[in-house]
């Protein structure tokens, strides 16, 4: 009896095997490959503490002991930039962090190009004034804190200047860059599609020149008044570089972004807690290694 059920579990595995060998065939012979490479999460990644060191540390310490507030401040910030700016397109209640938090209209709005940083300094400036004499913030020091937070995160030098790369993600981009076909062509075509806004970008784009040789093409929000992951951006990709949708990966840490691309007709990969290992196998069934 031993014997028989060993014989059964060993033609188990044995058809298991098989049946990858034969989907990894099936995708090597069918599929070319575009890549297509979020940059935050994947590939680089905002500093927080960098940001930090840039408006002070002293201020979120005297925040959080003089205020008894959380000095994570995300949700404040978020709340007021949604105060100054209303929703006036659908899409934009779709963007957001990689932690699934929508951002404010303003923030899209930067990020597809149609507002910059220092126009929002000023608007938000403008703003934190009357607000101020509303009673808006519980003191002073919210007050201080929101606005000098703001001052930093649309600051295009110091954003530029507060992105890193991250290490695996750079490898793995530079793998997928590298690997070749039998026949000695290149295995894929690696496109940067992220949302940005494009005067940061620009400026780590110049320091950072380096990293993008590993990409054939650069595609960024900002420079082109579409945001992910609105359907009109993921066509704009498709048309500007007449891909055929069923060749294409899109590598992304942000489940609307996915879904954006999906609806488009293409495959996507979700990076999860930066999990580089993973990313690598879902590359290798569908391919690209």
């Amino acid at each position: 009896m031993m014997w028989f059920n060993k014989k059964i579990n060993l033609k188990f595995n044995l058809n298991n095997m098989i049946f990858v060998c034969l989907l990894f065939l099936y995708n090597q012979c069918t599929y070319s490959k575009v890549i297509i490479w979020d940059f935050g999460g994947i590939t680089f990644n905002p500093d927080k503490l960098g940001v930090a060191l840039n408006i002070g540390l002293h201020h979120f310490l005297i925040y959080m002991l003089l205020d008894f507030q959380n000095p994570n401040i995300q949700t404040m910030l978020f709340n007021f930039l949604e105060d100054i700016q209303k929703p006036d397109k659908v899409q934009y209640a779709k963007a957001g962090t990689a932690e699934g938090v929508p951002l404010p209209p303003i923030m899209c709005d930067w990020q597809a190009g149609k507002i910059n940083g220092p126009e929002i300094i000023v608007k938000v400036n403008n703003s934190i004034k009357t607000l101020s004499k509303l009673g808006y913030f519980r003191s002073e020091r919210e007050k201080l804190l929101v606005q000098k937070t703001i001052n930093a995160m649309f600051d295009p030098k110091v954003l530029a200047n507060n992105v890193y790369p991250l290490k695996n993600g750079i490898n793995l981009l530079k793998e997928c860059a590298s690997a070749r076909n039998g026949d000695g062509t290149k295995k894929n075509i690696n496109i940067a599609f992220s949302n940005w806004d494009s005067m940061s970008f620009d400026i780590f784009y110049r320091l950072n020149k380096r990293y993008f040789k590993y990409f054939d093409e650069v595609l960024i929000s900002g420079h082109i008044g579409l945001i992910k992951p609105d359907k009109k951006a993921f066509q704009y990709l498709i048309d500007k570089f007449k891909l055929d949708p069923k060749e294409c990966i899109l590598i992304d840490d942000q489940v609307v972004n996915t879904k954006g691309a999906e609806k488009c007709g293409m495959k996507t990969i979700l990076l999860n807690n930066m999990n580089y290992k993973e990313l690598r196998l879902k590359l290798q069934i569908l391919g690209a290694l």
